[in-house]
C-alpha cells in the first residue's frame, strides 16, 4: 500500500506543479496581449496626430501645438502604463528589478548588471503578480529619489 500513495503522492504534487506553470504562462500570456493592444492604441494616435499635422500643412492652414496635446498626453499615458506592463511581465517572468536604476535583472542576481548595486528584495519577489499589488511608476521613482538622498 506504499507504494501506491507515494505514486498517488508524486502524481499529485506533479499535477500542481503543471497547474501552477499553466496559470504562470496564461498570465504572462494576458500581459504580452495587454501589452499588443496598448502599442496599437500608441500607433494610432501617432497616426492621427501625423495625419491632423498633414491636413494643416496641405491646407495651408496654421498648425497649433495645442490642437494635438490631448492625444500626445495620451501617448505619455500610454507608454507608462506600458512601463508598468512590463514591469508586471517580468515579474510573471520571475526578474528582478533594481531599486536604484529599475534594470531587469535575472531572477538569481545578487547585484545589479547595469549599475552594480545589490539588489534589494523587498518589492521584488515578496510582491505577487497581482497588479493591485505592483509598484507604479510613480512609487518607483519616489523610491529612487529617496534612494538617492
Amino acid at each position: 500500500m506504499g507504494i501506491f500513495e507515494d505514486l498517488y503522492i508524486k502524481m499529485r504534487d506533479g499535477i500542481y506543479k503543471v497547474g501552477d506553470k499553466t496559470g504562470k504562462l496564461l498570465n504572462i500570456s494576458k500581459i504580452k496581449i495587454e501589452m499588443a493592444e496598448k502599442k496599437n492604441l500608441i500607433f494610432e494616435k501617432y497616426k492621427l496626430i501625423g495625419k491632423y499635422v498633414y491636413d494643416m500643412y496641405n491646407n495651408d492652414e496654421k498648425f497649433e501645438f495645442e490642437d494635438i496635446m490631448d492625444w500626445l498626453e495620451e501617448i505619455k499615458n500610454l507608454k507608462l502604463s506600458m512601463k508598468e506592463c512590463e514591469r508586471r511581465l517580468h515579474r510573471a517572468q520571475d526578474k528582478l528589478f533594481c531599486s536604484y536604476c529599475n534594470h531587469k535583472n535575472e531572477s538569481d542576481a545578487i547585484f545589479c548588471g547595469k549599475c552594480g548595486k545589490r539588489i534589494s528584495f523587498s518589492g521584488n519577489k515578496e510582491k505577487s503578480n497581482d497588479p493591485e499589488n505592483s509598484e507604479s511608476s510613480e512609487e518607483v521613482e519616489n523610491e529612487k529619489e529617496n534612494n538617492a538622498e
